[in-house]
């Protein structure tokens, strides 16, 4: 079977829904993304040229521009438009949804997604029927299959609450008399069985029952199709980076860089959000991996360290703080996320 052809979408030109911001400048400058030779790293004097060169007001009166050509030394630099199809990123496969019968999460299209706004590799804040979402798009093959695991967990999830939430049946019940006419008289109403509510949307039941950010809708690359784009799902708030103070008090920091001095702004975070995104990675391990990647239960060791060093807890034996850095040590050794578990509960 030959293999499947590689495909590009191509966003509407001009976007007309999204909002355009200041640019912001973010250089990989050791990341090789598919089909780019890491050959091609920019020296750290070229990157802060190349910054300095978008951001400069001598640029801001250039026409629109989606290619900067420039040296390895940063030096010249130029700009111009290049046709789309000449730059996308060609995806080969595909990911359908919303025909099959299993297929149980409601589905948009790309042109319903309102205001959107960069926040960060292929995600968007937009506006989806009046709430404010955040949008994830397929942006090279290995998302294909990520994408796919995140619907086919959560309709998992789903399915396994609706089964477990289901009334066993009971015994049946002798018939009760009606109420007499007399009763009636002077109530002026008939007694009726008050109506159970509802059960919970499936974005209540991920939220609260597996603590797990539901899924809006899969996103469509256009009405007239089922191929998937994206997903989208609820804006969970502003993300810990942000909260820290920005990408120079996050974790990212490049070998050799430190962050500013102390002191560093507190993060509003509490010892049961912490145990809530514990559980959110038992149950969701979306397996994304790479070369350096020391897996989940490490990761997400680290993240909780680097909470500790900006939140006002009290430390000592017994404290939140302690069973954190308990818990953190657990997940980093030994990858044991119930021992963890047991340790934030304690």
């Amino acid at each position: 079977m030959p293999p499947p052809k590689k495909q590009r979408w191509l966003a509407p030109d001009l976007e007309p829904d999204r909002v355009w911001k200041n640019p912001e400048v973010l250089i990989d400058d050791d990341m090789a993304f598919p089909g780019c030779s890491s050959e091609a790293n920019l020296t750290g004097k070229a990157t802060s040229s190349l910054a300095h060169q978008v951001v400069s007001p001598k640029t801001q009166h250039l026409t629109p521009r989606n290619t900067i050509n420039t040296t390895r030394h940063g030096t010249p630099v130029t700009f111009e438009i290049t046709p789309l199809k000449c730059i996308a990123c060609a995806i080969g496969g595909n990911f359908r949804y919303g025909k099959a019968p299993s297929d149980i999460l409601p589905t948009t299209s790309f042109d319903q997604l309102r205001q959107k706004k960069h926040l960060g590799n292929g995600t968007d804040r937009c506006v989806w029927k009046g709430k404010t979402c955040v949008s994830k798009r397929i942006e090279f093959d290995e998302d294909i299959e990520i994408i796919e695991r995140e619907v086919r967990t959560r309709e998992s999830l789903i399915r396994a609450a609706a089964a477990t939430s289901s009334p066993s049946p009971s015994p049946p019940k002798p018939p009760v008399a009606p109420p007499s006419s007399a009763a009636t008289k002077a109530t002026g109403r008939r007694h009726t069985k008050s109506p159970s509510p509802p059960p919970p949307p499936s974005t209540q039941i991920l939220e609260r029952r597996f603590h797990v950010i539901p899924l809006l809708a899969v996103v469509h690359k256009h009405a007239q199709t089922d191929e998937a784009l994206g997903v989208l799902m609820p804006h969970a708030g502003t993300d810990l980076e942000t909260l820290a103070g920005g990408c120079k008090y996050g974790m990212g920091l490049l070998e050799g860089e430190k962050p500013p001095r102390r002191p560093w702004p507190v993060i509003p975070v509490t010892q049961e959000q912490l145990a809530d995104l514990v559980l959110g990675f038992v149950l969701f391990d979306l397996g994304t991996v790479a070369p350096d990647y020391k897996g989940d239960a490490y990761a997400l060791g680290e993240v909780m360290l680097w909470v500790l060093d900006r939140v006002e807890w009290k430390g000592g034996k017994g404290s939140d703080a302690a069973r954190v850095r308990e818990a953190a040590r657990l997940l980093k050794g030994k990858g044991d996320f119930e021992g963890a578990l047991k340790v934030l509960d304690g």
